[in-house]
């Protein structure tokens, strides 16, 4: 995993496939809490990721105490002809919200 940005109990850095059933339990967790309750089953999850581009190897994730808490899920594909990235969800689990994840 390339570390992309490191402290005494944080560490960002790039996920993975090896991490996509704590990816899915964070993505889980991190939407529990909203208005408008967003659920999908791992499968949905799977199926979100394979038709946004994401790339788990180009995905990034804050952990703490080794704890995935945090992840930005980056999207690969084309833009009016031209290559683009972009967010295809990103989000922290509430427990460490305003907390200063990486």
């Amino acid at each position: 995993m390339a570390v992309l940005h490191e402290t005494a109990s944080q560490r960002c850095c790039f996920i993975g496939e090896n991490h996509f059933a704590e990816l899915y339990a964070t993505f889980t967790e991190a939407f529990s809490d909203y208005v408008y309750p967003f659920a999908l089953t791992e499968p949905q999850f799977r199926n979100h990721l394979t038709l946004n581009g994401v790339d788990l190897n180009r995905t990034a994730g804050c952990f703490t105490d080794g704890r995935l808490v945090g992840f930005s899920l980056n999207g690969f594909g084309d833009w009016s002809g031209l290559p683009t990235v972009y967010d295809a969800g990103s989000g922290v689990i509430p427990s460490h919200r305003r907390r200063h994840v990486c």
